[in-house]
């Protein structure tokens, strides 16, 4: 089977509805086969979620690898005043996050496409990477990063030690100008990258 970082639509669909509550709110996600963390949200995305909001984002925010809608649908919810954009390769996943959107009564945009290629700029730019997609797809896209955020825009980032979060980090000091770990836990780290270089 593929990953999920492939536009290659199941055959047969096995559409569940997962409950989520976290922070206060709850939402009803629809998963299937073909994408990730299908069965649960996973904690990765849950950790990038809860640091992000404490952080207070605001103006228009980037869910890049949206999936079935886990990072910014939940962020839309805790802060109606965020614009949410997602985009995502896999078709699949498209369908499902615009189902969900409209199923929890969520105004977003999705977009289905590898990339950042001919989107906008934006203010936060959130990204659980596609791990099993391998590293040159995941620093493709954190070079495409550099030019769709605004000036005082920031990256944050959900990554495992053990999936090459540092030399992830190594990577990024060369795009932007301030990197950082906001937080570790449980293996994952969230970064933070501010500040593209010229």
């Amino acid at each position: 089977m593929d990953h999920y970082f492939t536009d290659n639509p199941p055959k047969n669909h096995d559409r569940r509805e997962i409950p989520f509550r976290f922070l206060g709110v709850d939402l009803k996600l629809l998963s299937d086969h073909g994408v990730f963390s299908r069965n649960h949200i996973d904690e990765g995305s849950k950790l990038l979620i809860e640091v992000a909001h404490g952080l207070g984002l605001e103006g228009k925010l980037l869910d890049l690898g949206c999936g079935y809608g886990v990072i910014g649908l939940t962020l839309k919810k805790l802060n109606s005043q965020l614009e949410i954009i997602g985009v995502d390769i896999n078709s699949n996943a498209i369908d499902l996050v615009t189902r969900n959107a409209a199923l929890n009564k969520l105004e977003a945009t999705f977009i289905h496409q590898d990339g950042l290629e001919g989107l906008e700029t934006y203010d936060e730019i959130l990204f659980n990477p596609p791990i099993r997609a391998g590293k040159q797809t995941i620093y493709r896209l954190f070079l495409e990063t550099t030019t769709h955020l605004n000036e005082q825009g920031r990256l944050l980032i959900v990554m495992r030690k053990q999936h090459g979060a540092p030399s992830a980090i190594k990577y990024l000091n060369e795009l932007y100008e301030n990197v950082s770990v906001l937080t570790k836990s449980k293996g994952y780290w969230i970064i933070q990258a501010t500040g593209v270089r010229s």
